[in-house]
């Protein structure tokens, strides 16, 4: 019997981006039934399940849990990342007339994580049963793209052979929640502006500054390099060959496509958003942009290890979430037939296990560039010297002169420990 075709409920409309991989997917295998915006009073028939991508808008929350009364199974497809500042400085936390603060506690049945990070997070706020370590869908061209990149064995470390390279600034949307926070936003790029425009090293680089809609507020007026928000993020990381960033999405998205990345950041708030390299100050811009420019294959190493740690990688996201999806009508179904409550912790997702395979290249040649043994290769050779080697080794160790050093050792050894047990 074929599987049955899904019919999807929005409560968010104008926010499909964060769907559509998930709605592909579902139509290219004969899967989807129908897309609708989820209307609780609607007297037409209900969705077998509801989509959410954000919590933060009181419409959507009271939508999203009125399918929950419903006991329609609740999905939250989450748009990106958590930032300490959007749950513990954002105005809804600190004032009941500005809303409810974020994700305290997560509405939905189950949440998709982009990554262990995010669910550990999410974990220590009491959400452990509500959590699917999925990844993200919208992130999936990214992931295939590092994955494309890593079978060429095409590594960032070949960069340093371009003679004018592109660096990309990439400012978040909401650089702060707090005037502190934007007026330290503001600081942090006025300084890494100034630097760009006096450092004569700096000259030979090609700087590309992108927005969004809220943050011109925070970019000084004499920007040095141009600006550029007219064409995807994904083709403008695509023809760019460093970034500098917010603590924002943006970063993980560069460093999945093996781009050096750095967090600009001198709120001093506690970090959500990892990074191999971070300016937190004036005093830091020019040691991290020397490094970043290097970009030696010891931090881009440690970048991808982050990376990993904050992004699901190990495969698309949009094929795990759909199977979640089927699972939980499933269950809905089950436990509506039996008239009991549906218990979504049950359900499992699958999380992926680097026991077996290296989810990233590891080259000690390049880690160790002091070490040329590493860069060997000519594994027949290498034998036959560790066999010459080992001969000669045994010819030192069986020598007279050897063996006479062996037993002053060993004299030696007993006279010290006979007089550390005498008394003084």
């Amino acid at each position: 019997m074929p599987p049955n075709r899904i019919a999807i409920g929005i409560v968010d409309p104008g926010r499909e981006i964060n769907y559509y991989p998930v709605f592909e997917f579902l139509e290219a295998n004969g899967l989807l039934a129908s897309v609708t915006i989820y209307n609780p009073y609607d007297t037409q028939p209900k969705p077998d399940i509801v989509l959410a991508s954000d919590e933060w808008c009181s419409e959507y929350s009271v939508k999203l849990l009125h399918a929950k009364v419903q006991k329609l199974p609740t999905l939250h497809i989450a748009d990106g990342i958590v930032k300490w500042g959007n749950v513990w400085t954002n105005p809804r936390s600190l004032s009941e007339d500005a809303g409810m603060p974020m994700f305290q506690p997560i509405l939905a049945d189950r949440i998709a994580c982009i990554g262990s990070f995010q669910a550990r997070i999410f974990s220590s706020w009491g959400q452990t049963k509500k959590l699917a370590l999925t990844g993200l869908p919208r992130f999936d061209k990214f992931i295939s793209h590092f994955h494309s990149l890593q079978r060429l064995d095409k590594r960032s470390s070949f960069r340093a052979d371009i003679s004018n390279p592109k660096i990309l600034i990439i400012v978040a949307n909401q650089p702060g929640y707090t005037d502190d926070e934007i007026s330290k936003a503001r600081q942090s790029f006025h300084d890494l502006n100034l630097y760009l425009s006096q450092d004569l090293n700096c000259r030979h680089l090609n700087v590309v500054w992108r927005y969004g809609p809220r943050s011109p507020k925070v970019l000084p007026a004499d920007l040095f390099g141009i600006v550029e928000n007219d064409t995807s993020l994904f083709e403008a990381l695509a023809s760019s060959d460093y970034v500098i960033a917010s603590p924002s999405t943006a970063a993980l998205e560069a460093m999945s496509m093996d781009i050096p990345t750095c967090l600009i950041d001198y709120s001093g708030l506690p970090e959500f958003v990892h990074a191999a390299w971070v300016i937190r100050s004036k005093s830091t811009i020019d040691q991290e942009f020397c490094s970043l420019i290097k970009a030696p294959e010891n931090r881009m190493n440690y970048q991808r290890f982050l990376l990993h740690d904050q992004i699901r990688m190990d495969g698309l996201a949009t094929p795990r979430v759909c199977t979640l999806m089927q699972n939980m009508i499933s269950l809905a179904e089950s436990c509506l037939q039996q008239g009991v409550q549906p218990d979504f912790s049950r359900l499992r997702v699958d999380s992926p296990d680097f026991s077996y395979i290296q989810p990233y290249a590891y080259n000690p040649d390049l880690l160790f560039p002091a070490h040329p043994l590493f860069a060997r290769s000519d594994v027949e050779s290498l034998k036959c010297e560790l066999g010459h080697l080992r001969l000669r080794l045994n010819q030192v160790e069986s020598s007279p002169n050897t063996k006479l050093f062996s037993l002053f050792k060993l004299k030696a050894r007993r006279f010290f420990s006979r007089l550390l047990k005498s008394p003084c």
